[in-house]
């Protein structure tokens, strides 16, 4: 027991002195993905129960990224996919079917607060695109016969990301994020006409980062 407690000592130890070496790394992130609730404006607000107001279900989010520490500051490229399931529409009145998606991909610079302890905060910031696609909507008890709504756009995308990292050596840290992304307005075309549409999200992330 004794000899259990002096090796979960001495590897706190080693990790509480190591810190993410310099050089190329990937990332993987996973965690939850809140959607705010949209509303329609803009060139033509359509006939549908879509074109009110509509709210989404917490979902999730995945990212993976490849990039290079310069010691106190790190650039990266980052793939990231989000996936949604709509709850209502016409604000609130009807159930609904079908998903929301978002697709991104961005170019990421962070500055990371180095420090004497394993534990290093960072902030950072990205540009980049958002493919933002709506699959299958409907109201839950619209006819059968009746098209579901399938859009996509493409749009400009904007994050702020905030987190801390735990270095378990120099290699490999864990990582904690929370994250805004935000887009200039979707614009979607369907039977009922053009709707443009406000995007944003939040994530809270759980990854791991290795350094080679």
């Amino acid at each position: 027991m004794l000899a259990m407690f002096a090796c979960g000592a001495f590897a706190m130890f080693l990790a509480g002195n190591a810190s993410a070496q310099e050089g190329m790394y990937i990332s993987g992130n996973l965690g939850i993905s809140i959607v705010g609730d949209q509303t329609a404006s803009g060139v033509d607000e359509g006939e549908g129960p879509w074109s009110d107001e509509t709210s989404l279900d917490t979902g999730f989010a995945i990212h993976g990224a490849v990039g290079y520490n310069f010691d106190i500051a790190r650039a990266e490229f980052e793939i990231g996919y989000s996936k949604n399931d709509y709850d209502t529409l016409s604000n609130g009145q009807a159930e609904a079917d079908g998903d929301l998606t978002a697709t991104t991909f961005m170019a990421n610079v962070y500055y990371d607060f180095k420090n004497s302890s394993a534990f290093q905060p960072y902030v950072g910031a990205g540009i980049g695109l958002a493919v933002i696609d709506i699959n299958d909507l409907r109201a839950s008890d619209w006819d059968a016969d009746e098209p579901a709504v399938n859009v996509d756009d493409t749009v400009f995308a904007y994050q702020i990301m905030i987190g801390v990292a735990y270095a378990i050596n120099q290699n490999i840290a864990i990582d904690l994020s929370y994250r805004y992304l935000g887009t200039s307005d979707p614009e979607f075309t369907d039977q009922d006409g053009d709707l443009d549409y406000e995007f944003s999200e939040h994530n809270i992330l759980v990854g791991l980062r290795y350094t080679f």
